[in-house]
């Protein structure tokens, strides 16, 4: 997964749809616009009475979505949905994300990985007043003066690429709290420590995960193996 990180870094923009590929999965990058004549009656259904812009953002992840899927050699017409939730086929684990100007999609297989998350956010969404609500004390401490400004960010969104990865198998939710993101030093690598009261959240402590960067976003991946 780290080179997938590094070939979505490595684009210089993302058209209406950009497709990556590594072994056993399959990302697909593009920009947030209306795709709602692309969804199936269950996927308007979703969005019914939605604004524009989440119209498009949610039909832009969903196309994506299929898109991805297809490089697997998974043809389909809807996604359906848990809540907010994608169900993916069977044989497959993924995720979406989106911003108001990016989307993603990564699937995989099930026989590489056990779950996978993606998140991508604007550089400035955390800022040094907001950060307090999603870290922890440990991850304050360490950030200190002379952290970047979207290093905040980058610990935000590594947290919602857990959540992602992880809820699918254990179902529970996942407070910003209970999760201790644990950077490596030398590259843009990290880990996940679950603080929490749910020990089956644990699960989280046997994946790993990466950030990259795309224009003026970052976001992560975090994976476990099966």
């Amino acid at each position: 997964m780290q080179d997938l990180a590094q070939q979505i870094t490595g684009l210089d923009a993302a058209g209406d749809c950009t497709l990556l590929s590594s072994a056993g999965c399959r990302v697909a990058v593009g920009r947030v616009q209306d795709h709602t004549d692309a969804l199936s009656s269950p996927e308007r259904e979703q969005v019914e009475g939605a604004v524009a812009s989440r119209r498009a953002e949610y039909s832009t992840g969903r196309f994506l979505a299929k898109r991805a899927l297809g490089r697997l050699g998974i043809d389909t017409t809807a996604i359906r949905s848990e809540g907010r939730r994608p169900i993916w086929p069977e044989g497959v684990v993924g995720s979406i994300t989106h911003s108001r100007r990016f989307a993603m999609a990564v699937v995989c297989q099930r026989s590489q990985l056990a779950g996978v998350g993606v998140d991508l956010e604007r550089t400035n969404r955390v800022t040094e007043r907001v950060a307090p609500k999603t870290m922890t004390e440990r991850e304050l401490a360490d950030t200190g003066t002379g952290w970047p400004p979207f290093a905040r960010t980058a610990n935000f969104s590594a947290k919602e690429a857990v959540f992602k990865a992880v809820n699918p198998i254990v179902g529970l939710m996942i407070g910003f709290k209970e999760v201790e993101i644990v950077w490596m030093e030398a590259e843009a690598g990290f880990s996940a420590r679950y603080i929490g009261p749910n020990p089956a959240n644990a699960v989280m402590e046997r994946g790993q995960g990466t950030v990259f960067t795309l224009a003026d976003h970052i976001g992560a991946l975090f994976w476990l193996e099966p």
